[in-house]
């Protein structure tokens, strides 16, 4: 009796270094981790919401605001066909890049991971995944296509000569 009781409070110490372990790793996350049901809803949400969103984690826990209100209308087509995949497949893999408005009405392009899970015994599943802000990346893309562009533009002007 005694021998069970020391392996069950061990067992719960190490549970508890274990979650105290997940709570650091996505306090110190730049991004969003979040876990969803099979409906798509928001169980659990923590990280840098408000900082990439614009909106209080309880606004999206309590589903006020749904993530989907957020995607950019351009990308709404693409989120929820992606969406769709998860939800056809038993152990898929989705990731994309899509567009944010965020409270303020700024575009932020965030990177979205997201894959189905099962429980223990295989008879729920839900969906886990991280958001990250990836709009300097983007932005800085951009900035190097358009001068990419122009150079080339600049070197095929250049080639041209004039006949007399």
């Amino acid at each position: 009796m005694l021998k069970n009781i020391t392996e069950n409070k061990y067992a719960q110490e190490k549970l508890k270094v274990s979650e105290e372990h997940i709570i650091k790793y996505l306090q110190n996350f730049r991004g969003i981790g979040f876990e969803l049901n099979n409906d798509f809803n928001l169980v659990l949400l923590h990280g840098a919401v408000e900082e990439i969103t614009g909106y209080k984690s309880e606004e999206l826990l309590s589903g006020k605001i749904r993530l989907v209100q957020l995607v950019n209308p351009e990308d709404k087509s693409n989120f929820l066909q992606n969406r769709k995949k998860l939800s056809a497949a038993s152990n898929s893999l989705v990731e994309q890049e899509y567009r944010l408005l965020n409270r303020n009405g700024n575009i932020v392009w965030v990177f979205e991971s997201i894959q189905v899970v099962h429980d223990i015994d295989e008879t729920n599943r839900f969906y886990q995944g991280f958001i990250q802000d990836v709009t300097e990346r983007k932005i800085s893309m951009e900035a190097l296509d358009k001068a990419d562009k122009l150079r080339k533009k600049k070197s095929t002007t250049g080639l041209k000569t004039t006949c007399r």
